[in-house]
């Protein structure tokens, strides 16, 4: 049973070493997010190299003593291209501290025989993903349409990530209780999870770095400390702000920006965030679609607009973007909400 299994994973892992080098020519030669793409390239090859290493120990082709690894390095790039993406921020001097833990890690395996480059992947997945976090939250502070700038697929990506790092580690404190046959078999397979890891990262690399090219604006840090503001400026800047919203009806336009609504009414973007993530305990994304959502039930219920009319009257974009906040804020479907408020109304006719 234990020689079926490392076949099918000897094979499974040529192709997936053949596939990874084929995928890495393809990344180098990606027209969008150049850094980015060159980074994730420079994953895949290492990993697709490390893969036919295996392929070579489990072939009985080169001894295990001569297996490099490259853990240590995985969690760093994978840092950096999800940085890069994001920011498409450069690398500089302070980048330079990242080689600490690599190095590190590649000294003390020569001291002790455990391997702590799991351990360092494990670490930056984890902080990718507080990274990614952060991001996507300041995405939300500035934009009120995030279709065309949202990553959480690369969230997602790092989330699993952690989870497949955490999985190896597992495997190998596994690996020192169970029989030595089956030891083999269970360092060999732990390979796996990644495999199948680096062909979805990949697909989404090169598909969706084609199409994301927005940048994350300058961050700026919100000044908790809005109550320095005094109370004639905040209620003048709330004033501007729910005559831009109600009177002026800005959220209609599907790509409004915190920029865009700084410069018609004439405040800073400092002080409209400070008074959004203090005061209303919102920020500039949910601000602005809590109004299309109001605007979306009132057609909903006054017109016999099909949805997809009613969500691009309302200001969004896309149907699917409609779909979900609307049901984010009612707890309804659009066509749930209509219907329940013809039976409502239907309801109150009879009775009168």
């Amino acid at each position: 049973m234990s020689e079926l299994i490392l076949e099918f994973t000897r094979n499974f892992y040529i192709l997936g070493s053949i596939l990874g080098f084929i995928l890495s020519v393809l990344l180098f030669n990606c027209r969008s997010n150049l850094l980015a793409c060159r980074i994730l390239a420079v994953w895949v090859v290492l990993f697709s190299v490390e893969l036919a290493e295996v392929v070579a120990i489990m072939s009985h082709i080169m001894p295990f003593a001569w297996h490099v690894t490259f853990d240590p390095v995985y969690g760093v790039l994978f840092y950096f291209y999800a940085r890069t993406l994001a920011r498409s921020q450069p690398f500089s001097a302070p980048d330079l501290i990242h080689l600490f833990p690599v190095l590190s890690c590649y000294a003390l395996a020569f001291s002790t025989e455990i391997q702590f480059g799991p351990v360092l992947g494990l670490l930056y997945g984890c902080y990718t993903v507080y990274f990614m976090y952060q991001h996507q939250r300041e995405i939300k502070r500035q934009l009120s349409d995030i279709q065309k700038s949202d990553l959480n697929w690369l969230l997602t990506m790092s989330v699993f990530q952690v989870i497949i790092w955490s999985a190896v580690l597992s495997m190998w404190a596994f690996s020192a209780i169970i029989p030595e046959s089956w030891n083999i078999v269970l360092i060999s397979t732990s390979f796996i999870p990644a495999t199948l890891w680096l062909f979805v990262l990949a697909y989404f690399g090169l598909t969706k770095a084609a199409i994301f090219q927005f940048q994350t604006p300058a961050k700026e840090t919100v000044d908790t400390r809005v109550s320095q503001m005094d109370e004639a400026k905040k209620q003048r800047l709330t004033t501007l702000l729910f005559e831009a919203m109600e009177g002026e009806q800005l959220y209609l336009q599907p790509q409004l920006t915190l920029t865009q609504l700084s410069e018609h009414i004439k405040a800073s973007r400092h002080d409209i965030s400070c008074l959004l993530n203090i005061e209303l305990k919102l920020n500039f994304y949910d601000f602005i679609n809590g109004f299309r959502v109001n605007e979306a039930k009132r057609l909903l219920e006054q017109s016999q607009s099909k949805i997809l009319a009613v969500a691009f009257d309302s200001g969004f974009s896309s149907k699917s973007n409609f779909n979900k906040l609307f049901k984010e804020h009612t707890g309804y479907t659009p066509s749930e909400y209509r219907k329940q408020t013809r039976q409502q109304n239907s309801a109150l006719v009879q009775e009168v």
